[in-house]
């Protein structure tokens, strides 16, 4: 028996870990499938509790109401997505660990989620790094209705 400790893989290799794992054993025995099945949906809830973790301590205006938010990896990097209102106005963001990000200016992150998402990200986006740690791209601002 093979153990590993889940809070030891780097988030960005785990997919790729996984896929290896599964593929080498898959179709071994029905048994084992089911098995390994069980513990890549383990680890992959286990990262997405890591990966939900980093964001923890992102602020948010008083003002401002998060209506919507997800969590999910970009190009093997972690991002939180929000759909946002404040004041009458909505508008989404994608929120990255600024570390993470540190190596690309606002027009190459753009270039980044646009060429690695299916959000298309203009030039009327904003772009903030903060204090705390956190770079946001806010785009597709609305001041009509939410949704």
């Amino acid at each position: 028996m093979v153990v590993f400790n889940y809070q030891s893989l780097n988030i960005k290799c785990y997919f790729e870990w996984a896929g290896k794992v599964f593929a080498g054993l898959k179709g071994v025995n029905e048994k084992l499938d089911e098995g390994m099945e069980l513990v890549l949906d383990l680890g992959l809830e286990k990262l997405q509790a890591e990966c939900e973790s980093l964001f923890d301590e992102v602020p948010v205006e008083p003002e401002t109401r998060i209506l919507q938010q997800k969590v999910f990896l970009l190009d093997g990097i972690p991002v939180r997505y929000e759909y946002w209102g404040w004041e009458g106005v909505y508008a989404r963001s994608l929120v990255f660990k600024s570390s993470e990000v540190a190596h690309l200016d606002d027009r190459e992150l753009r270039k980044f989620i646009n060429e690695n998402s299916k959000v298309e990200i203009d030039a009327s986006c904003t772009y903030s790094r903060d204090k705390n740690g956190f770079c946001f791209v806010n785009y597709d601002f609305d001041t009509e209705s939410a949704g």
